[in-house]
Formats: structure tokens, C-alpha cells, sequence
């Protein structure tokens, strides 16, 4: 029997990865790198509907995380023409296969967050998030 290779990787607890995202959020807000649009949404993927939103919202030079509450089909565009831009990342916070039926925000994560400069949330998406984290 040889070496066998072991986990070493401890599981964060629930309550400190929830106050780490609240943190990581106020910081934001703190810092107006905050930015909640009303809400965006694509008939189709278009980067060129995408580069007008980053115009208008003037985050051209900068690190942006738009988070999008769910998969539903106007948002899934929004996040497929987000591809094409370096400066740029939109995740999608909903875990569709979440069986309690509780909203849920497991795309959010602090790295994500403190990696980009801007974060871009919907009105919905703000819901959500102090519905999980409490406000």
C-alpha cells in the first residue's frame, strides 16, 4: 500500500462565509462602487447592447461583476454577451437545483466581489441578497 493522497481542505462555516459577503458588500457601498440598475435584460445576446450599458454606466476602464438574480432567458443573454469583454464578469447568483425552495445567492462570493472594482446589481438581485443575508 502506497502513499494515499488526503484532503486537507476544511469547510468555511455558513455563518462566517454570510458575514464575510455582508462585509464584503458594505465595502462596496462604502466606497460607491455600489451600482443597482432597475433591471437589464436582452432579447438576444448582443455585446454591442452590452457595451452601450457599459457606457452609459461609464465602467469602460475598470473591473466591473454584474450579478444577475436567475437563469431565466432575458438574464442568460445578459451574461452571454457579457463574454467578449476582458474587464467584465457576470455570474448568476440563483442555484437553480436548490431543493428547500428558499431563494439562494451560492454564485455570489467574496473573491469575485473583492476581485473587481464595480459591482452592478439589479433592484431584484439587492431583494434577494437581504433576504439571505438580512439587511
Amino acid at each position: 500500500h502506497g502513499p494515499k493522497p488526503r484532503d486537507w481542505s476544511k469547510k468555511l462555516p455558513k455563518k462566517m462565509k454570510r458575514l464575510a459577503l455582508r462585509s464584503a458588500l458594505s465595502v462596496k457601498y462604502r466606497e460607491n462602487n455600489l451600482i443597482v440598475l432597475d433591471d437589464i435584460k436582452f432579447d438576444k445576446p448582443s455585446a454591442k447592447d452590452m457595451r452601450k450599458v457599459i457606457e452609459k454606466l461609464d465602467i469602460k476602464d475598470e473591473y466591473a461583476l454584474f450579478v444577475l438574480p436567475s437563469k431565466d432567458d432575458p438574464y442568460i443573454n445578459v451574461k452571454l454577451s457579457g463574454r467578449n469583454f476582458p474587464n467584465l464578469k457576470v455570474i448568476i447568483a440563483d442555484n437553480p437545483n436548490a431543493k428547500d425552495g428558499k431563494p439562494k445567492i451560492d454564485g455570489l462570493n467574496v473573491y469575485d466581489l473583492i476581485r473587481h472594482e464595480k459591482l452592478i446589481l439589479t433592484v431584484d438581485m439587492v431583494k434577494k441578497i437581504e433576504e439571505v443575508l438580512g439587511k
